[in-house]
């Protein structure tokens, strides 16, 4: 089981933890910490995943990554509600056996959670991603209502300090649940990006889900 580290205050970054500040204007993100049970997922089993993906593609793979970036997956599908992208996960975890019905489990409970604070719910789209390289190289705000952004393996996301140019990196089995400019009477952002792993020689496995 992995260890949690302490984070700095989080509500200095726009953050809170608590899903009644979320819809607050001064608020740009909700903290999702690890779940009690949460066991990162190893680099093997990631790898393994990889090659079960080109043996036989779970259904919405761009094979053109697969010819770029044979290391990598990029699963994209889109949804009308929240009740058939559930059923598009637990799909995927059927599909894909190797992993622990913890992580299935945890996915959707987030989901949920994600689904229940979104205020304008619009076209859902979920991704599934295995990253070898570094991608949002740079702090920005999303150009959708509301992301989801869980880690399930490797380093979580990181957030940057409205005031100056500190960030923290959260710890992997966390989530984060961030406003986009389209979210309503947006006004507060909490600015993120994927943290550099270029030349770590580690993957990230990442779901996301967009609301726009």
């Amino acid at each position: 089981m992995t260890a949690v580290p302490e984070l700095p205050n989080i509500s200095k970054f726009n953050v809170t933890a608590d899903n009644s500040e979320f819809i607050n204007p001064k608020c740009g993100a909700l903290y999702i910490p690890p779940a009690e049970n949460f066991s990162e997922i190893s680099q093997v089993t990631l790898n393994k995943l990889i090659s079960l993906n080109q043996t036989t593609p779970f259904e919405g793979i761009d094979k053109y990554m697969l010819e770029f970036c044979p290391e990598e997956i990029f699963l994209e599908k889109s949804f009308s509600s929240t009740e058939e992208a559930t059923f598009y996960v637990n799909k995927f975890f059927k599909h894909f056996s190797i992993f622990p019905a913890e992580h299935q489990l945890n996915i959707i409970k987030r989901l949920e959670r994600f689904a229940c604070l979104i205020p304008s719910q619009k076209q859902l789209t979920l991704r599934f991603e295995v990253l070898s390289g570094d991608s949002c190289k740079k702090f920005h705000v999303d150009t959708v209502e509301a992301r989801l952004i869980y880690t399930c393996a490797g380093p979580g996301t990181q957030i940057k300090l409205p005031s100056n140019n500190n960030f923290i990196t959260l710890p992997s089995g966390s989530a984060l649940i961030a406003k986009g400019s389209e979210f309503p009477n947006f006004q507060t952002s909490t600015l993120h990006r994927s943290p550099p792993i270029q030349d770590m020689n580690i993957k990230r496995f990442l779901f996301i889900a967009d609301f726009s």
